[in-house]
């Protein structure tokens, strides 16, 4: 219990979790050309410079997650100990 509270290990699952579940449901929209994909004329030609932003916004938004969850005290300790 010690080293899943110290690692964050259930905090980390539902992160992943989380972002799998937003990368699927854009891969399901983007092969359907649905919802932000239905106006790109019925083209995943089209439709992929949107998709690729997308996924590529998502994959940043995880490794700042992940940046945030392990080193949120850190950057907080720096900070006090510069003033």
């Amino acid at each position: 219990v010690g080293l899943m509270n110290l690692y964050k290990f259930e905090e980390v699952h539902w992160k992943k979790r989380n972002y799998a579940e937003k990368l699927k449901t854009e891969g399901f929209q983007f092969l359907q050309l649905i919802g932000d994909y239905s106006n790109c004329k019925g083209s995943h030609v089209n439709a992929y410079p949107k998709f690729a932003a997308r996924v590529e916004t998502l994959i940043k938004d995880v490794n700042e997650g992940y940046t945030n969850l392990f080193g949120g005290k850190r950057k907080s300790e720096d900070t006090e100990n510069q003033k």
